[in-house]
Protein backbone atom coordinates (compact mmCIF):
# COMPACT_ATOMS: atom_id res chain seq x y z
CA UNK A 1 0.00 0.00 0.00
CA UNK A 2 1.37 3.44 -0.90
CA UNK A 3 0.66 6.77 0.71
CA UNK A 4 -0.23 9.90 -1.28
CA UNK A 5 3.41 11.09 -1.37
CA UNK A 6 4.72 7.81 -2.77
CA UNK A 7 6.32 6.45 0.40
CA UNK A 8 5.49 3.04 1.76
CA UNK A 9 2.66 2.89 4.25
CA UNK A 10 1.95 0.16 6.81
CA UNK A 11 -0.32 -2.65 5.65
CA UNK A 12 -3.82 -2.33 7.06
CA UNK A 13 -6.77 -4.65 7.51
CA UNK A 14 -7.12 -7.28 4.83
CA UNK A 15 -3.42 -7.37 3.94
CA UNK A 16 -1.98 -10.85 3.40
CA UNK A 17 1.24 -11.67 5.25
CA UNK A 18 3.32 -14.71 4.30
CA UNK A 19 3.72 -17.03 7.27
CA UNK A 20 5.44 -19.91 5.48
CA UNK A 21 6.01 -21.43 2.06
CA UNK A 22 7.30 -24.79 0.96
CA UNK A 23 7.92 -26.29 -2.45
CA UNK A 24 7.70 -30.00 -3.23
CA UNK A 25 9.95 -31.09 -6.10
CA UNK A 26 9.96 -34.88 -5.65
CA UNK A 27 7.46 -37.42 -4.35
CA UNK A 28 6.33 -37.01 -0.74
CA UNK A 29 3.50 -38.78 1.07
CA UNK A 30 2.21 -35.59 2.72
CA UNK A 31 2.75 -31.86 3.15
CA UNK A 32 2.42 -30.47 6.66
CA UNK A 33 1.78 -26.81 7.45
CA UNK A 34 2.13 -25.79 11.08
CA UNK A 35 2.42 -22.50 12.92
CA UNK A 36 -1.12 -21.43 12.12
CA UNK A 37 -1.50 -18.97 15.00
CA UNK A 38 -1.83 -15.23 15.53
CA UNK A 39 -4.56 -14.39 12.98
CA UNK A 40 -8.32 -14.85 12.77
CA UNK A 41 -8.29 -15.78 9.07
CA UNK A 42 -5.80 -17.54 6.79
CA UNK A 43 -5.28 -18.38 3.13
CA UNK A 44 -3.36 -21.30 1.70
CA UNK A 45 -2.43 -20.98 -1.96
CA UNK A 46 -1.27 -24.11 -3.75
CA UNK A 47 0.22 -23.85 -7.23
CA UNK A 48 1.73 -26.38 -9.62
CA UNK A 49 0.26 -29.32 -7.73
CA UNK A 50 1.07 -32.70 -9.28
CA UNK A 51 0.09 -36.20 -8.13
CA UNK A 52 2.31 -39.22 -8.79
CA UNK A 53 -0.31 -40.79 -11.06
CA UNK A 54 -3.76 -39.93 -12.33
CA UNK A 55 -5.83 -41.57 -9.63
CA UNK A 56 -6.41 -40.76 -6.02
CA UNK A 57 -8.01 -38.15 -3.82
CA UNK A 58 -6.25 -34.96 -2.78
CA UNK A 59 -7.14 -34.53 0.91
CA UNK A 60 -6.64 -32.17 3.86
CA UNK A 61 -6.95 -32.82 7.58
CA UNK A 62 -6.78 -30.44 10.54
CA UNK A 63 -4.06 -30.77 13.20
CA UNK A 64 -3.80 -29.63 16.82
CA UNK A 65 -0.02 -30.14 17.10
CA UNK A 66 1.38 -27.88 14.34
CA UNK A 67 0.88 -30.45 11.61
CA UNK A 68 2.75 -33.32 13.27
CA UNK A 69 -0.35 -35.54 13.34
CA UNK A 70 -3.76 -35.22 11.75
CA UNK A 71 -7.30 -35.35 13.08
CA UNK A 72 -9.55 -38.07 11.69
CA UNK A 73 -12.25 -40.30 13.21
CA UNK A 74 -15.16 -38.57 11.48
CA UNK A 75 -14.17 -35.07 12.60
CA UNK A 76 -14.73 -33.38 9.21
CA UNK A 77 -17.73 -32.39 7.11
CA UNK A 78 -17.81 -30.93 3.58
CA UNK A 79 -19.99 -30.05 0.58
CA UNK A 80 -18.67 -29.19 -2.90
CA UNK A 81 -19.76 -28.60 -6.45
CA UNK A 82 -17.60 -29.27 -9.47
CA UNK A 83 -17.73 -28.88 -13.21
CA UNK A 84 -15.61 -30.26 -16.02
CA UNK A 85 -14.88 -28.84 -19.45
CA UNK A 86 -16.37 -31.98 -21.01
CA UNK A 87 -19.80 -31.10 -19.63
CA UNK A 88 -19.85 -33.10 -16.40
CA UNK A 89 -21.22 -31.32 -13.33
CA UNK A 90 -21.90 -32.71 -9.89
CA UNK A 91 -21.63 -32.45 -6.15
CA UNK A 92 -19.89 -34.29 -3.33
CA UNK A 93 -20.95 -34.10 0.30
CA UNK A 94 -20.29 -35.85 3.58
CA UNK A 95 -21.71 -34.98 7.00
CA UNK A 96 -19.17 -37.15 8.82
CA UNK A 97 -15.82 -37.74 7.11
CA UNK A 98 -12.28 -38.63 8.15
CA UNK A 99 -10.84 -35.92 5.86
CA UNK A 100 -11.64 -32.86 3.75
CA UNK A 101 -11.78 -34.03 0.13
CA UNK A 102 -10.20 -31.53 -2.29
CA UNK A 103 -10.58 -33.28 -5.65
CA UNK A 104 -9.38 -36.36 -7.49
CA UNK A 105 -8.01 -37.92 -10.67
CA UNK A 106 -5.60 -35.28 -11.93
CA UNK A 107 -1.88 -35.41 -12.52
CA UNK A 108 -0.79 -31.82 -13.08
CA UNK A 109 -1.80 -28.20 -13.11
CA UNK A 110 -3.57 -28.12 -9.77
CA UNK A 111 -4.08 -24.70 -8.23
CA UNK A 112 -6.03 -24.08 -5.03
CA UNK A 113 -7.11 -21.15 -2.87
CA UNK A 114 -8.17 -22.35 0.56
CA UNK A 115 -9.60 -19.95 3.17
CA UNK A 116 -9.54 -20.93 6.85
CA UNK A 117 -11.37 -19.35 9.82
CA UNK A 118 -11.85 -19.97 13.54
CA UNK A 119 -8.74 -22.12 13.85
CA UNK A 120 -7.48 -20.50 17.06
CA UNK A 121 -10.69 -20.99 19.04
CA UNK A 122 -11.57 -23.99 21.16
CA UNK A 123 -15.21 -22.85 21.41
CA UNK A 124 -16.22 -22.75 17.70
CA UNK A 125 -15.75 -25.10 14.76
CA UNK A 126 -12.79 -24.48 12.46
CA UNK A 127 -14.10 -23.91 8.95
CA UNK A 128 -13.21 -22.83 5.46
CA UNK A 129 -13.89 -22.87 1.77
CA UNK A 130 -11.94 -23.82 -1.33
CA UNK A 131 -11.77 -22.85 -4.98
CA UNK A 132 -9.61 -24.82 -7.38
CA UNK A 133 -8.73 -25.56 -10.96
CA UNK A 134 -7.15 -28.83 -12.11
CA UNK A 135 -6.36 -30.56 -15.38
CA UNK A 136 -8.17 -33.90 -15.39
CA UNK A 137 -7.07 -37.23 -16.86
CA UNK A 138 -10.00 -36.85 -19.28
CA UNK A 139 -8.18 -33.93 -20.90
CA UNK A 140 -10.52 -31.31 -19.46
CA UNK A 141 -10.21 -28.54 -16.93
CA UNK A 142 -12.22 -29.04 -13.72
CA UNK A 143 -13.30 -26.40 -11.25
CA UNK A 144 -14.05 -27.31 -7.68
CA UNK A 145 -15.68 -25.05 -5.09
CA UNK A 146 -17.18 -25.67 -1.67
CA UNK A 147 -17.04 -25.44 2.09
CA UNK A 148 -15.86 -27.58 4.99
CA UNK A 149 -15.61 -27.58 8.77
CA UNK A 150 -14.25 -29.60 11.63
CA UNK A 151 -17.09 -31.22 13.56
CA UNK A 152 -15.54 -30.66 16.98
CA UNK A 153 -14.56 -27.35 18.56
CA UNK A 154 -10.85 -27.33 19.33
CA UNK A 155 -7.83 -25.14 18.71
CA UNK A 156 -6.32 -26.00 15.31
CA UNK A 157 -2.77 -24.85 14.49
CA UNK A 158 -1.86 -26.93 11.46
CA UNK A 159 -3.11 -28.81 8.41
CA UNK A 160 -1.82 -31.80 6.47
CA UNK A 161 -2.31 -32.49 2.76
CA UNK A 162 -1.94 -35.93 1.18
CA UNK A 163 -3.17 -38.18 -1.62
CA UNK A 164 -4.84 -41.40 -0.52
CA UNK A 165 -3.22 -43.73 -3.08
CA UNK A 166 0.09 -42.15 -4.06
CA UNK A 167 2.47 -39.24 -3.55
CA UNK A 168 2.44 -35.51 -4.11
CA UNK A 169 5.15 -35.02 -6.75
CA UNK A 170 5.25 -31.22 -6.99
CA UNK A 171 3.65 -28.01 -5.82
CA UNK A 172 4.18 -24.85 -3.83
CA UNK A 173 2.16 -24.46 -0.62
CA UNK A 174 2.06 -20.92 0.81
CA UNK A 175 0.32 -19.97 4.08
CA UNK A 176 -0.85 -16.39 4.58
CA UNK A 177 -2.26 -14.67 7.65
CA UNK A 178 -4.93 -12.05 6.94
CA UNK A 179 -4.42 -8.87 8.98
CA UNK A 180 -7.41 -7.53 10.91
CA UNK A 181 -6.21 -3.92 11.07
Amino acid sequence: ISSANGTAAAAGGGAWEVISSQTVSSGVSSVSIGGITGYDNYKILISGLEMANNSGEFRMRFSTDNGATEQSAGNHSYAYQYGEGGGTFGSVKFATADRVWLGSDFTSGGSYEISLSNLGSSSVYSSGYVNSSTYQVTGHTRFFTGAFHQRIAQTVNGVLFHVNTNNINAGTFTLYGIKNS
